[in-house]
Parts: C-alpha cells; sequence; structure tokens
C-alpha cells in the first residue's frame, strides 16, 4: 500500500469521486479480504537541490534505487532486507536490473526535472536577491 492509496481509500469509503490524474488505488477490497489481487510495487522519489535526483522502484522482493547520472543500486530484500549486498553489477540480475530501471522511467524524466530544478534554483536567487534588498518584514 502506497501513502498515495490513503486518499484513495478514504474517498472510496466516503462515496466520493476519485482525484483526477491520482494514482492512488482504492484498498477498501483489498482490506476487507474481498479480494487478494494486489500489485506489489511501490515508488518514491526525492530531489535535492545540490542536482541529486533519485527515483526508488519496489516490486515483489526486487529493489532498484535510480540516480540520475550515476550507477543505480539493486537489492533483493527477501535475502538481503539490509541492503548490504547490491546486485545493480550482478550478471545474473541483467534482466531484472533492466525491466526495474524501464519501470522507474516509464513515467519520470530525469533530465525534464533537472531543468525544472535549475529553474527554481534561478528563481529562488531572483527572490532571495530582492529579499536582501528590500528586507521585507516577512
Amino acid at each position: 500500500m502506497s501513502s498515495l492509496d490513503l486518499n484513495a481509500t478514504m474517498l472510496a469509503a466516503l462515496g466520493c469521486p476519485a482525484l483526477p490524474r491520482s494514482r492512488g488505488r482504492n484498498t477498501l477490497a483489498m482490506l476487507s479480504g474481498t479480494t487478494a489481487e494486489w500489485e506489489d510495487v511501490a515508488f518514491s522519489e526525492y530531489c535535492l537541490d545540490e542536482g541529486h535526483y533519485h527515483r526508488m522502484v519496489r516490486r515483489d522482493e526486487w529493489k532498484l534505487n535510480y540516480y540520475h547520472g550515476m550507477e543505480p543500486q539493486l537489492f533483493n530484500l527477501r535475502e538481503d532486507p539490509d541492503k548490504l549486498q547490491d546486485y545493480a553489477g550482478d550478471s545474473a540480475c541483467t534482466k531484472i536490473r533492466a525491466a526495474l530501471e524501464r519501470e522507474v522511467l516509464a513515467s519520470w524524466n530525469p533530465e525534464a526535472v533537472a531543468r525544472r530544478m535549475r529553474a527554481r534554483r534561478a528563481d529562488r536567487h531572483l527572490i532571495d536577491q530582492w529579499a536582501k534588498k528590500v528586507k521585507p518584514t516577512d
């Protein structure tokens, strides 16, 4: 279950329509035990102003950390829950790594994220310069 699923589930429980373009899923059937079908996948994403853009996908027992401009990391959480063994360079895991990389990049464009973050840094610089000059009370 994802945090995005909470909104979808609460809205469904209240009889409200789903949010447009939301990726959250209604979990009521799963929680009530009327269905056992649930895709075992989770995504996370974060960006740092310093230019680090990261997205993670965890599907079943495999977790891929994708860092834009760097080598990804691949972990088998069933065999190695502490993520001490990186399988990204293991030739036996080439297909798993490729499939998870395709999945992580299918709806995410790290170059577009990088462009937006550069623009935001430039905007923030202008705002900072304005604030130093004007010295607003807030």
